[in-house]
């Protein structure tokens, strides 16, 4: 079973992801609206690298999805996690990768294109 982890505040942003990633086998998520609550339960998991990705919006309230991303990179415990970042803007992409962020999306528009946002997502969490 592959464990995802959703954060994002945005209430149909998490609904459109988790329907797509719903056509997926052998798959369970858990949903945040913050980073505060998804790095509290982290650090209180006795095997947090047992996550297979953590899907993160760039602007959350808060902490802000790219200081998420620097605390989880520089925590040896949480640093192997595949973070993707799925966001609406273009603009933080370089910064965000070079933080070791294992990719960058934007957010999609319809629900056919979160779909294919999902096998984009799939190909890092189940290679």
């Amino acid at each position: 079973m592959k464990r995802i982890i959703i954060v994002d505040d945005d209430s149909d942003d998490q609904e459109f992801l988790t329907e797509a990633l719903m056509g997926f086998e052998n798959i369970s998520y858990t949903v945040f609206g913050n980073s505060l609550a998804m790095l509290k339960m982290l650090e209180e998991s006795e095997h947090p690298a047992d996550i297979s990705a953590i899907i993160m919006d760039y602007h959350l309230p808060l902490k802000g999805g790219f200081e998420t991303l620097l605390e989880l990179k520089g925590n040896p415990r949480t640093s192997p996690i595949p973070v993707i970042i799925l966001t609406a803007s273009i603009l933080h992409n370089d910064e965000c990768m070079n933080a070791g962020c294992s990719r960058y999306l934007i957010k999609p528009s319809s629900m056919d294109d979160y779909r294919k946002t999902a096998e984009r997502i799939m190909e890092i969490v189940a290679p």
